[in-house]
């Protein structure tokens, strides 16, 4: 009985430790993906163009984190100080009010505990993941839109071409009017703004070799 109750002890231990390093890679993951899948679709593409390697969501996980620290670092200090001062308050109720057996029994059914952590992560995914990654996506696009990103050309081997979509791309290069919206590996979208509608533009889709792939009118969200 004594080794049942040690091995029960460990497996539950193991869960635990499962759920502490699971959990926040999950998160992390579905942010990443959730912010890339948001950012491209302004551009007009969609995340399952794209060969996107783990550790590349992981780091784009990031960038709707930091924008939001940076952006309002007042409110992330009162979001700490509110957090810290919630547990330092339910630690100190937990000492001192009394909690009913009934509650108690309740709580140690683990189908309980599982569905109240379901609707915990389901309200925090719904309530901070989503609008966070949303007004990262759009932050990061408006930089786009305005100039503010990376000015690029690619070396295309196609300049022989009497394309039109090759015309209207040489006469951006001109104008100094593409920026970087994407690069994986082997591929680069950039952004080409209209000089006529500066609302509007199109996104080149080029191969690393410098072939012209693909061309996407776009419009810039409201």
């Amino acid at each position: 009985m004594e080794c049942s109750g040690g091995l029960a002890m460990d497996i539950r231990q193991a869960l635990i430790d499962f759920f502490v390093v699971a959990i926040p890679g999950v998160a992390l993951y579905f942010t990443g993906w959730a912010y890339l899948s948001a950012y491209l679709d302004i551009f007009g593409v969609n995340i399952s163009e794209l060969t996107l390697d783990t550790p590349t969501i992981f780091i784009y996980s990031y960038s709707p984190i930091n924008a939001f620290l940076r952006a309002f670092p007042v409110a992330v200090g009162i979001i700490t100080v509110g957090l810290l001062m919630t547990l330092g308050l339910a630690f100190f109720l937990g000492r001192k009010v009394a909690i009913p057996v009934s509650a108690k029994r309740i709580w140690k059914f683990g189908v309980t505990k599982w569905l109240s952590f379901l609707v915990g992560a389901v309200l925090v995914i719904q309530f901070v993941i989503v609008p966070l990654v949303n007004w990262g996506a759009q932050r990061a696009a408006n930089l786009v839109w305005q100039g503010q990103a990376t000015s690029i050309e690619v070396i295309t081997n196609q300049d022989h071409l009497h394309s039109r979509w090759i015309e209207n791309y040489r006469k951006c290069a001109e104008r100094r009017a593409l920026y970087l919206v994407f690069a994986d590996d082997g591929r680069y979208f950039s952004l080409c703004k209209s000089d006529l509608d500066p609302e509007s533009g199109l996104v080149f889709q080029f191969r690393g070799e410098g072939s012209l792939v693909s061309v996407r009118p776009v419009r810039r969200p409201e």
